[in-house]
């Protein structure tokens, strides 16, 4: 029994004509929601989404959920060893980065055990290549600084 729909576009019924429940979860009608207040699995590859401006392809709910869940940040625990800078830089393997800026957001913050020497040594990110980000700071640390870099695809175009 549905508690409440959730109009997903224009319903495939003559003009003129109503929906009724028997249009609930099915292509062309609403979504319906379960008790719970969310929309029930079953009905996501019956409803339509319509990708425009959003940097999606897919043209189901189902599809754009799967694909925003490829998008999602993944963290990587990456060290930055003392004897890795050269000229106050440092590259490291980074996966899943894009050598497109446009394709990624990258973020990062030191573990915990390297707070006070992140900020110390003032690490900030310079670039990025395809896997591997160059970090740069400003005074060179004198021990491995551990991070952790969060990659997120775009989500938006």
């Amino acid at each position: 029994m549905a508690y409440g729909t959730v109009n997903v576009g224009s319903a495939a019924k003559p003009a003129g004509d109503y929906l009724t429940k028997d249009d609930i979860n099915q292509p062309g009608g609403v979504l319906g929601l379960d008790e719970t207040g969310k929309i029930p699995e079953s009905a996501f590859d019956n409803a339509v989404f319509d990708p425009e401006d959003t940097g999606l392809e897919s043209d189901t709910v189902n599809g754009a959920l799967k694909e925003m869940a490829g998008k999602l940040g993944k963290n990587h625990e990456i060290t930055l060893s003392a004897s890795g800078w050269s000229d106050k830089r440092q590259t490291v393997s980074v996966p899943g980065v894009s050598a497109d800026e446009k394709d990624d957001w990258i973020s990062f913050s030191p573990a915990e055990d390297s707070e006070t020497a992140v900020n110390e040594a003032q690490l900030m990110m310079e670039s990025q290549a395809q896997d591997s980000v160059t970090f740069v700071v400003t005074t060179q640390p004198s021990a491995d600084l551990h991070i952790v870099v969060n990659v997120q695809g775009a989500v938006m175009a």
